[in-house]
């Protein structure tokens, strides 16, 4: 015999309240599938999960300290660094009144260092132009990651060093522009960075893990 509408509805309502009576235990918590379930990763404002953070350790704090002491170590020696050719090369030369003169042609001075007769003094010539872009190889690829890599040394150390060539040409008296002077500093930033600032700044800033495909979302 079917039932009426209104047995129907009365017969829906009871088996929903003996359902609901089945998932609450005595303290209020439920028992079906989903309180088992745990919860899901949170999701990033793209809707993607955010990855799981490594746990924090001793030796991981203490080689995020040792490294952060090292860029300001570097940041402090590349400023001393910096003062001490400012000092060398912005300083009035009485003596190069009379022979200081514009060089514009790539090799001239060069070739005039090397055919001075002393090798020492040519060592000097050459040498010293090419360590005042030592630091730029050395320090600034360990002060800040963007800095690194021999392209970005180079012309960093070639910036620097046309800078302060044409402030002497034209406000230090015995001084004059040298475009040699900027090819041995940015060689010399080159040499450096890559005989000691590319495998210093690999230990200060490692190479990040990369993500996968699941960890991007793709």
């Amino acid at each position: 015999m079917g039932r009426s509408p209104r047995q129907a509805a009365t017969a829906a309502t009871n088996r929903t309240v003996r359902g609901a009576r089945w998932r609450l235990a005595p303290g209020g918590r439920k028992k079906d599938k989903d309180a088992e379930t745990p919860a899901a990763a949170p999701e990033t404002a793209t809707g993607r999960a955010a990855p799981d953070r490594r746990p924090i350790t001793p030796r991981g704090v203490l080689t995020v300290a040792a490294r952060s002491l090292a860029r300001v170590v570097a940041l402090l020696a590349f400023a001393l660094c910096a003062a001490v050719v400012i000092r060398l090369t912005l300083t009035p030369s009485a003596a190069s009144m009379r022979i200081a003169h514009t060089n514009l042609s790539p090799g001239t001075s060069i070739r005039l260092y090397l055919d001075r007769p002393s090798v020492r003094a040519a060592l000097f010539q050459v040498g010293g132009n090419a360590l005042v872009g030592a630091p730029f190889g050395v320090l600034l690829p360990v002060v800040s990651r963007r800095l690194r890599g021999p392209v970005r040394t180079t012309l960093a150390a070639a910036l620097a060093v046309t800078v302060l060539e044409t402030f002497q040409h034209f406000f230090v008296p015995g001084r004059s522009f040298d475009v040699d002077d900027i090819i041995l500093a940015s060689a010399g930033a080159l040499v450096a960075y890559l005989l000691i600032g590319l495998a210093v700044s690999r230990r200060i800033h490692p190479r990040r893990p990369r993500r996968s495909a699941a960890d991007t979302g793709r």
